[in-house]
């Protein structure tokens, strides 16, 4: 239990940025001669620890978040969309061509980045995939004689 006098309150804020849990946040007011910090954090965290906050987009029921390359590419090609459309727009004061540069810019340049580091993050998965079977068959076959056997061959070669 906690004494409250009269330079320190409690005070109890319902948050409305947050709908689905709309949670409650306190926060303390000291004195400044007590040499105590003076405020909370109204927009702290729904939990303490460092977890990924409960909000996320799910499309065609995935959520966006746990799939590798989705936002780099989405950043990627809306960034390149805006500078192809405004570059054009600069060069030729045509509206529609612009818009039309602007999108198939975005469209190529996701796509393109997109292919290229799921090929990549495809290629990393696989390359784990194995080390973690060579560690598997490594450790089950630590000293047997086929460890002995290996060692030797490949001092050999």
């Amino acid at each position: 239990e906690r004494r409250e006098s009269e330079s320190e309150r409690e005070f109890s804020v319902l948050c409305l940025s947050d709908p689905p849990g709309q949670k409650e946040v306190s926060f303390e007011v000291t004195s400044p001669d007590q040499g105590r910090y003076i405020g909370g954090d109204m927009m702290e965290d729904k939990e303490e620890d460092d977890t990924p906050s409960t909000r996320s987009l799910v499309i065609f029921g995935r959520d966006v978040s746990q799939i590798p390359c989705f936002r780099s590419s989405f950043l990627y090609g809306i960034s390149g969309g805006i500078a192809g459309g405004f570059a054009t727009f600069l060069l030729t004061s045509r509206t529609r061509l612009s818009s039309h540069v602007g999108m198939a810019t975005f469209c190529l340049t996701t796509l393109s980045y997109w292919s290229h580091c799921r090929y990549n993050w495809s290629k990393t998965r696989h390359e784990y995939a194995l080390l973690q079977r060579g560690m598997q068959e490594h450790a089950m076959y630590e000293g047997t004689d086929l460890e002995r056997e290996v060692l030797k061959r490949g001092a050999d070669a």
